[in-house]
């Protein structure tokens, strides 16, 4: 093959690349988020809310991309990008099993998880999940919290579909304590009027980055996010973002 046919296959190739990178763009995007995580993302008379549904929206009018959300629970948001039937999905912890599933981008944002009980409960505070042996404590189903959390086996775990129900099960006495992000169970006691019956452990748990993930046949559209996200992140818009919410 002579140095002019190795220049034209070349060239050839490339454009070939540009042409599928272009065309991925143009192209709606998929994503999906859990329906019901105020202030997050929420809908409230069929409009959807949050500091994260902000934020991905800022990023997608950075791109220039349309893009379309489904709803639903988080166990099927899950499923959903892991079976590649979204091209991306929030707001993720990030863990080696979910690093091998999909490209996580981000952090977007930081949360953090925090211990709430009954008010009747005599826990003031607590020092060491040795502190939680033998009481039953509420998750959501398919979270990940923190290692040391996941991994832990001298109390038990009970599982609820959203951090409404979470809420519930705590007022109605089917768990002793439950953790969650400090920002979601203050809005949904507030939204839900259980201020009177619930209260925080003053430790919190641990400051926890959240990502969004893509589906491993969406890595250029995650280079893209990522991009426009670093540069975003430093801007007055996006503080503006985090501020608004973090006041509620």
């Amino acid at each position: 093959m002579g140095l002019f046919t190795r220049k034209i296959l070349r060239i050839f190739i490339i454009f070939l690349f540009i042409m599928s990178v272009s065309s991925s763009f143009a192209e709606e995007w998929k994503g999906a988020c859990e329906k019901n995580y105020p202030p997050f993302n929420y809908i409230n008379k069929n409009k959807k809310l949050g500091m994260d549904y902000e934020i991905i929206n800022l990023v997608m009018r950075k791109l220039g991309v349309k893009y379309s959300v489904h709803n639903d629970s988080w166990d099927k948001v899950h499923a959903l990008l892991k079976d590649e039937e979204v091209d991306f999905a929030w707001q993720f912890v990030s863990t080696p099993e979910r690093q091998k599933l999909f490209y996580l981008v981000g952090p977007i944002r930081y949360g953090l998880h925090a211990f709430m009980v009954r008010k009747s409960s005599t826990m003031i505070n607590w020092h060491k999940l040795s502190d939680f042996d033998k009481k039953r404590i509420g998750i959501v189903r398919k979270y990940n919290y923190t290692t040391e959390f996941d991994n832990y086996k001298n109390f038990t775990k009970v599982e609820f579909a959203n951090n409404n129900d979470l809420i519930i099960g705590l007022t109605k006495g089917f768990v002793d304590a439950i953790i969650g992000d400090f920002y979601t169970l203050s809005f949904e006691a507030r939204t839900n009027n259980y201020t009177k019956q619930v209260r925080f452990l003053p430790s919190s748990v641990k400051k926890i980055p959240r990502y969004v993930a893509f589906s491993k046949k969406n890595k250029d559209k995650s280079i893209a996010f990522g991009n426009a996200l670093k540069t975003l992140i430093q801007t007055a818009e996006y503080k503006e973002i985090i501020k608004k919410y973090s006041a509620l």
